[in-house]
């Protein structure tokens, strides 16, 4: 394929766990040379357990949205951004301070997962407050593996950088160091999501969990389709130029550098999902079958999972 005609979604298997942590300790290779890849690829590994119930005291993830793939594609965006950021802006972490990025987006979703004792429902009932949840699974994971009480709570802060609508000055970063890390996660969880080539499709999937923690906004699946152009336009969007200074920006450079692809494939990527969107409302209208049928690019649908092979 040419690399005018690739897409994101080429670049890197979104279901393969381990080639996705392959490809991110090749990109911090070229961020931080201090860094341990050993305890990082560890990690993965544990997060992989968690996930999927192998994990001592969890029960196996049961949110369809929130899934192990979208926090390997979180996970995958943080690395991006800081090689980016390191190409545009000359700023460099060093490999502790990657370290505890990357800890920090391997467990910014994991509070969704129910612990043993928890038998109702799916993880999406702690959906509201769940950062919480996964602050304190990051703590006593990182305490156990040797990781102190400072790099901990940097962890934490960064972590809290993806609650939406949560102002970033009320965040108690140590310093303006984490504050960046804390943007470059809160970042990342957006465009990894929306650039999902099955967002759409996991849209529908969204809305029951939504349904279930008692999020309030949307009547339907259908309306939350709906509403998305506008949640991106109104808060998506903001969020990540205002709030989160628009590091998103360096993800060009990235791409560059990595592939020689002088494009943003997240943006692309968005951008796709969107116009695809605007097009079924226009095609669909009130008729739900008709995106049922049509949503099912990359071979998900709403009855599944929403992924397709690689």
């Amino acid at each position: 394929m040419k690399k005018e005609e690739l897409k994101l979604h080429d670049l890197v298997c979104g279901q393969d766990p381990d080639a996705i942590t392959a490809e991110i300790i090749s990109i911090v290779g070229m961020v931080a040379d201090d860094f341990d890849s050993v305890r990082f690829r560890t990690a993965m590994q544990d997060l992989v357990r968690l996930f999927g119930g192998e994990y001592p005291g969890f029960r196996a993830s049961n949110t369809s949205y929130h899934d192990l793939e979208h926090t390997c594609a979180v996970v995958l965006a943080v690395a991006r951004l800081l090689h980016g950021l390191q190409l545009d802006n000359g700023i460099r972490f060093s490999g502790a301070q990657v370290l505890v990025a990357l800890m920090a987006a391997i467990f910014h979703d994991t509070g969704l997962i129910l612990k043993t004792e928890e038998q109702d429902g799916s993880g999406a009932r702690n959906m509201v407050g769940h950062e919480k949840r996964s602050i304190e699974l990051a703590a006593n994971y990182m305490e156990s593996h040797g990781f102190g009480a400072e790099e901990r709570g940097d962890c934490g802060a960064i972590i809290m950088a993806t609650m939406l609508g949560h102002p970033l000055p009320e965040i108690p970063f140590r310093d303006e160091a984490t504050l960046l890390l804390g943007k470059v996660l809160g970042s990342a969880d957006l465009v990894a999501q929306m650039a999902d080539r099955a967002y759409l499709e996991k849209l529908l999937l969204l809305y029951r969990e939504f349904v279930e923690a008692g999020v309030k906004g949307y009547q339907s699946e259908l309306d939350l389709l709906r509403k998305t152009s506008d949640f991106y336009r109104s808060l998506a969007q903001p969020r990540l130029v205002e709030d989160m200074d628009n590091v998103k920006r360096v993800l060009r450079s990235h791409f560059w550098v990595r592939w020689g692809i002088d494009r943003d494939l997240y943006a692309e990527a968005i951008d796709s999902n969107l116009f695809y969107l605007e097009k079924l409302l226009n095609e669909c209208g009130d008729a739900y079958t008709c995106y049922q049928k049509k949503l099912n690019r990359g071979g998900g649908n709403q009855q599944g999972n929403g992924k397709g092979g690689c």
